[in-house]
C-alpha cells in the first residue's frame, strides 16, 4: 500500500500541477488538500484507494484534453478497479460524444474498440462466477428501500455526515459561481455529481472507512473547485481562497480523527496480527484491503 500510496501520489501531484498553472491556482494549496483526503487512511489500510483515485483523476484531464483513446482506457481501468465506476465513466462518455463534435468518428472507434475489451472481460467474468453483476451489487441492495430506489441510511450519509460537514467548503462556491462557468465545466460538474450521488445513494455503503466511497465525488468537487479558480465567488467573500482553508482544516481533522480511531481497533494493527499469524504454517488469502477472507474458485 505504501509502495502504491508514493507512486499514485507522485502523479496525481503531476497532474495538479499542470492544472493548477492552467488555471493559475496555488498548487500548494491543492497539494496539501490531497494530503490531508482522509480517503487515503482506507488505502493505507489495504483498500484500493490509490490506483482507483488516480484513474479517475486521468478521465477527468483526459475529458478536457478531448482525448478519447486515454480516456475510454481510463474508464475501462475505473470499472475494472470497481466496478461502481460505471455509475461515473458512462454518464460521461455520454458527455464526452456529446461535447467533442470534432473528435466523435475517432471517439466512437476509441470507445468502441476499449469498449469491445471490456465486453469480453465482463463476459469472462459472468462464465467464471456464475453471476450477472459482481458479488457486492447484489449484498448491498438486498434490503429495502425508499420508493424502490434509495437507501434512508445512505440518503442520510451524503446529505448530513459527508455533503453539510466535509465537502461544503469546496461545494458551496462551485454551486454558487456555476453559472459563471464555461458550458462544458458546467455540464461536467452537473453530470458528474448527479450521477455519483443517485448512484451510491441506492446502494448500502458498508465498509466505507474514511469516506473511501466518496473518493469520486471528492475529486470531481475538487478539480471542478481547481479549474474554476478564478470564477468563483461568494457574497462578502469574493474568492476561493478563504473556502480552500476551511476545507483544509476539515480534511485535517477527519483525517486525524480516522487515524486515531483506528489506534484503538485490533484488527486494524496488521503488524500484530501478522505476529499471531506467523506461528501458523501455510498461506492465508485475503481481499484487497488484506484482512477478510476471500473465497473463489
Amino acid at each position: 500500500s505504501f509502495y502504491l500510496f508514493f507512486h499514485f501520489l507522485l502523479y496525481i501531484f503531476l497532474i495538479l500541477q499542470q492544472e493548477c498553472k492552467k488555471a493559475q491556482a496555488p498548487f500548494p494549496l491543492f497539494a496539501i488538500a490531497i494530503l490531508l483526503a482522509p480517503q487515503w487512511w482506507a488505502g493505507i489500510q489495504g483498500f484500493s484507494i490509490f490506483v482507483w483515485g488516480a484513474v479517475i483523476l486521468g478521465i477527468f484531464v483526459y475529458f478536457f484534453e478531448a482525448k478519447p483513446w486515454l480516456f475510454s482506457l481510463c474508464c475501462l481501468l475505473a470499472c475494472l478497479i470497481r466496478p461502481d465506476s460505471m455509475a461515473l465513466a458512462g454518464p460521461l462518455s455520454v458527455l464526452f460524444l456529446l461535447q467533442h463534435k470534432d473528435e466523435r468518428q475517432r471517439s466512437f472507434f476509441a470507445f468502441g474498440t476499449i469498449g469491445i475489451i471490456g465486453v469480453l472481460y465482463f463476459c469472462w467474468r459472468w462464465n467464471y462466477f456464475g453471476e450477472l453483476l459482481p458479488l457486492p451489487f447484489y449484498v448491498k441492495s438486498s434490503q429495502e428501500k425508499i420508493l424502490g430506489l434509495f437507501y434512508l441510511d445512505s440518503l442520510n450519509y451524503w446529505l448530513r455526515q459527508y455533503l453539510l460537514r466535509y465537502i461544503f467548503p469546496l461545494l458551496v462556491p462551485v454551486l454558487f459561481s456555476i453559472k459563471q462557468f464555461r458550458l462544458k465545466d458546467k455540464r461536467f460538474f452537473e453530470v458528474g455529481f448527479i450521477s455519483i450521488l443517485l448512484f451510491y445513494s441506492s446502494f448500502q455503503l458498508e465498509q466505507n472507512v474514511a469516506h473511501r466511497f466518496a473518493t469520486p465525488l471528492f475529486l470531481l468537487t475538487l478539480y471542478t473547485f481547481l479549474r474554476n479558480w478564478k470564477q468563483l465567488t461568494f457574497p462578502y467573500l469574493n474568492h476561493a481562497f478563504p473556502w480552500m482553508l476551511l476545507f483544509l482544516f476539515l480534511s485535517g481533522f477527519y483525517s486525524f480523527k480516522y487515524f486515531s480511531e483506528s489506534l484503538t481497533i485490533r484488527h486494524d494493527q496488521f503488524p500484530l496480527i501478522a505476529k499471531e499469524l506467523r506461528r501458523y504454517p501455510g498461506r492465508l488469502a485475503t481481499t484487497e484491503a488484506g484482512r477478510l477472507p476471500y473465497y473463489s474458485q
